[in-house]
């Protein structure tokens, strides 16, 4: 796991093209996916062929206009495919933090096992 805001050295290029899978975690929001650019442009540049790279979409208000609108159109936005799987904004998922996913449970645990399955496929 790295956490980059798009300034980064020869040791995160070097990681990227070690990698079979970079996600890329951003925001469902306008100015988070603005301010994610140049890590997504910053990995298509680094990435090897043939591995992937994904949005993962983080704390997503699933009640707002731009946590309705569909994923895949603000991918577009950073040129790096979508993660169909989303992780919502959820008191179960902030306490999961704190209580290293003890606290998800049912559908919410759900997402999260189905989200593993999309990256590792």
């Amino acid at each position: 796991h790295i956490s980059t805001t798009g300034r980064a050295g020869r040791d995160l290029a070097q990681t990227i093209k070690d990698s079979d899978r970079i996600l890329l975690v951003c925001e469902k929001s306008p100015i988070s996916i603005i301010g994610a650019a140049d890590s997504a442009a910053f990995i298509r540049e680094h990435k090897r062929k043939g591995s992937k790279a994904f949005v993962l979409f983080n704390q997503v208000r699933s009640a707002t206009t731009i946590g309705k609108q569909d994923s895949s159109d603000l991918g577009k936005l950073l040129h790096l495919p979508v993660l169909q799987n989303e992780i919502p904004l959820t008191a179960q998922v902030e306490m999961a933090g704190a209580e290293v996913l003890r606290a998800i449970r049912g559908p919410v645990m759900g997402r999260f096992l189905n989200l593993a399955l999309e990256i590792i496929t």
